[in-house]
């Protein structure tokens, strides 16, 4: 009786292994994604796109950048600019699976920008660089689209110059130093598939 119990444990581990095996062939079935974030496109026309390739069963790497070359009128000689290009490349750790579930992530990040907001009198660019932490969840759509939800925050060291105005202004300070800033407001689509 006892071999026989010792036999019925011995098939239930195999099979449990192979359930176990299958759900993270499973999981690593979608390897790449590609995103856009919404809210980044309505600061003033901010193109960004993001890949994501999955590596294990719970973890993600990501590449994906943000620029903005434009600048708008505000009735002459107003104009009002975000320019920026920005460039970042992080991890995610997602709590069940890839592009499925709650996930916390971080990234290194990199920024050149430039900014006119006459509304306020504030003229300013400058570079940073620097690392920040976020975390969200995916929604699923339909079979390849998910609904990216979640905010991010990031600090960094930056130079930044104040002019009087936005073209050919008199400078009137630098700064440097650290700051804190809210990095991301996540609301992305994302297109997830294998590429074989």
């Amino acid at each position: 009786m006892k071999h026989k119990f010792l036999f019925a444990a011995a098939i239930m581990i195999m099979l449990s292994g192979q359930g176990a095996r299958a759900a993270e062939s499973d999981t690593l079935r979608v390897r790449w994604a590609v995103s856009t974030n919404l809210p980044t496109w309505a600061a003033l026309g901010s193109i960004n796109a993001e890949a994501h390739y999955v590596f294990a069963p719970h973890w993600s790497a990501c590449a994906g950048f943000k620029y903005n070359p434009f600048t708008w009128r505000a009735g002459t000689p107003r104009q009002v600019h975000l320019r920026q290009a920005t460039g970042h490349i992080g991890v995610r750790y997602w709590f069940s699976e890839p592009w499925g579930g709650w996930f916390v992530g971080a990234k290194a990040l990199a920024s050149e920008f430039s900014i006119a907001c006459p509304a306020k009198g504030r003229y300013y660019d400058g570079y940073l660089y620097g690392s920040g932490l976020c975390a969200g969840c995916c929604l699923p759509l339909c079979e390849n689209l998910t609904l990216g939800l979640g905010a991010g925050v990031a600090a960094a060291r930056h130079t930044t110059t104040f002019y009087m105005g936005p073209v050919c202004g008199r400078i009137t300070g630098r700064e440097r130093g650290w700051t804190l800033f809210l990095s991301d407001a996540i609301v992305s689509i994302n297109y997830t598939f294998s590429a074989k």
